[in-house]
């Protein structure tokens, strides 16, 4: 009896201890499942965390400028100027999903006072089939060098030549744009539609005027293997220049009202890791008295370690300006001039470049695009200009 007793307590306390195992089993477990449920919600909220943060990035550019005249390139005049190369910009990335992102690029410029200026203000969408959409305010895409045009880093040489950036006023617009790049095993082809209007104060000939262009649509095709890179472009819009009239101080004068624009340009670009060559072409035609242009640059540089010599030509010519000739405002506006410059980029360490630039101007027809009173145009006849730029560029 005893034997059977003492059997039972030991099988009792055996199934207690396998009862008390199973359960400290049973907690570590749902001990183990709290953690990793705490631990996948941390993970969450870092992810979460990761696409809330903003992606900052900042440039900005200050130097000299001077003139041997008061012709009027590149804003540069015989008076010294520290704030017409100078400005800071700032770039705010939002990854808002997976796919989608919101860019926002505000630009403050010495020559605008420093006034801050919305640049970009746009979502943007990676679609699974290459395919890459973008609504809001935008660079107009226009040239090669058309959305690092405020980041000076970017550029070997100090500036793009304003034989052909200086062609177009106008450089954002609010619209849309959609992208299809097709990969090939070492290359890439993007196609880009882009549409919408634009409606900013600018100079046009120096003299400060409304310039709105309606109903853009465009179509840009560029290939490139990441060496070589060619571009074409075909654009069209409706334009309308209200500018003040310099003959009748307080009136206003209509350039062009909704006249149909037609721009076309073509650039190829190449960069080995030492040489660097970039060319572009354009074709400015407008239905009106403004004048259809032609314009065109060449730029060479070739990198010694940190150091950049390039050099560059560049050329611009208005057509039809017989029929501006009796008109001293609409005159103005008529360009025939070469560009000629010599530079040098140092890169001080990443994220910061030194440059130096000569640039000379001639063949100045009649002090043409760049009067800034229409009565000085027959007794001032400015024939050529020396240009002399130092700036620091910077990118973080």
């Amino acid at each position: 009896m005893k034997s059977y007793s003492l059997r039972c307590t030991v099988l009792t306390a055996c199934a207690l201890s396998f009862a008390s195992a199973a359960q400290a089993e049973s907690e570590i477990d749902s001990r183990f499942n709290q953690l990793e449920q705490r631990v996948a919600s941390l993970q969450q909220q870092l992810t979460e965390a990761r696409v809330e943060l903003p992606q900052l990035n900042g440039f900005f550019s200050t130097g000299y400028l001077k003139a041997s005249t008061d012709a009027g390139y590149a804003g540069a005049t015989d008076d010294a100027s520290l704030r017409a190369e100078s400005l800071a910009g700032l770039q705010a990335t939002f990854a808002l999903t997976e796919r989608t992102k919101g860019i926002i690029q505000v630009v403050s410029r010495g020559a605008d006072n420093w006034d801050t200026r919305l640049e970009w203000g746009y979502l943007s969408y990676h679609a699974a089939n290459n395919f890459f959409v973008r609504v809001g305010r935008m660079q107009l895409p226009l040239f090669l060098y058309s959305e690092t045009q405020n980041i000076g880093y970017t550029q070997t040489w100090i500036r793009p030549p304003e034989a052909l950036y200086g062609a177009v006023p106008v450089t954002g617009y609010t619209g849309g744009e959609l992208a299809h790049t097709l990969h090939f095993r070492n290359s890439a082809l993007t196609n880009r539609f882009f549409s919408g209007i634009s409606d900013e104060n600018r100079e046009v000939g120096n003299n400060a005027a409304e310039v709105e262009f309606r109903n853009i649509a465009g179509l840009t095709t560029e290939w490139t293997n990441y060496r070589w890179t060619l571009r074409t472009v075909v654009a069209t819009t409706e334009t309308t220049i209200e500018s003040p009239d310099l003959l009748n101080p307080g009136a206003t004068r209509m350039i062009a009202d909704d006249d149909r624009t037609w721009f076309y340009g073509a650039g190829v670009k190449y960069d080995n890791g030492r040489f660097q060559m970039a060319s572009e072409y354009a074709r400015i035609e407008v239905d009106s008295l403004y004048p259809n242009t032609d314009s065109a640059y060449l730029m060479l540089g070739y990198r010694l370690w940190d150091v950049t010599p390039y050099m560059g030509f560049g050329w611009t010519e208005s057509k039809r300006d017989a029929i501006r000739r009796n008109d001293p405002q609409l005159n103005a506006l008529s360009t025939r001039r070469n560009e000629y410059s010599l530079g040098l980029r140092w890169d001080i360490n990443a994220g910061v470049a030194l440059k130096a630039d000569w640039t000379y101007a001639d063949k100045f027809f009649e002090k043409p695009g760049f009067a800034l009173d229409a009565r000085e145009i027959a007794t001032q006849r400015i024939r050529d200009t020396d240009v002399f730029t130092i700036r620091l560029d910077a990118a973080l």
